[in-house]
């Protein structure tokens, strides 16, 4: 905003150019594809991940309630709360690197 006003007004006043380009941002680079393929392979690795956490433990859950012979499923509920926040946990952890 500053920089905008500064080209505006430097017409009127004597403010040096190079001063008025010290206070206009740079633009945004545009996305390579490359960097649009990073992004996508990041996030749905993230995905793939939160969906082997939480399977995986669903498994061993229901494994564990068939192993023991248990009528409620316990462990299988148990075990995908557990996974659950062991995904958002990694997911966190993911994003915020």
């Amino acid at each position: 905003m500053a920089g905008a006003a500064c080209w505006k007004f430097a017409r009127y006043l004597v403010v040096p150019i190079a001063i008025c380009r010290a206070m206009t941002p740079d633009p945004p680079k545009p996305e390579t594809p490359a960097d649009q393929a990073n992004t996508v392979a990041k996030y749905s690795g993230i995905a793939f991940t939160m969906l082997a956490i939480i399977g995986g433990s669903a498994w061993l859950g229901s494994w564990l309630d068939g192993h023991f012979h248990n009528k409620t499923p316990y462990y299988t509920v148990g075990l995908m709360l557990l996974g659950l926040f062991a995904a958002l946990y990694h997911v966190i952890r993911s994003l915020t690197k």
